[in-house]
């Protein structure tokens, strides 16, 4: 079926499951439903996001990808995570800004937070 897109291990056509249609492995079963993750960042380039994901699994925090319609990219931790992966992304990068209200990073080019509209912190 391809690779799981949290961890990367090869995932076969009967045990594949999906979140926000992205192959995911049985391993990671208790997190197919997607109420059980959090959007904690907006990219507009899949290098921003890459550089974001690998410092969360550095910090052993749990992501996911989407790529959406209108070509930006969406990060997503466990809910549980989600405080944690909050403060080590506002810890990690210049080149974005963040949101105390909705509690997430996004790019520096969006000038203001694309869920509720507050001005962005640095």
């Amino acid at each position: 079926m391809g690779t799981c897109s949290i961890c990367g291990e090869m995932v076969c056509s009967e045990c594949f499951r999906t979140v926000f249609n992205q192959v995911i492995c049985d391993g990671h079963a208790d997190l197919e439903d997607e109420s059980a993750w959090e959007l904690v960042g907006l990219y507009t380039s899949e290098g921003s996001l890459a550089e974001r994901r690998y410092y969360l699994e550095e910090q052993a925090i749990t992501s996911i990808n989407v790529e959406t319609d209108d070509e930006t990219f969406e990060l997503y931790v466990s809910e549980d995570e989600k405080e944690d992966a909050y403060a080590a992304l506002v810890s990690s990068s210049e080149e974005t800004l963040y949101c105390p209200v909705c509690q997430i990073q996004y790019a520096r080019e969006m000038q203001e937070c694309p869920l509720c509209g507050a001005q962005g912190q640095e």
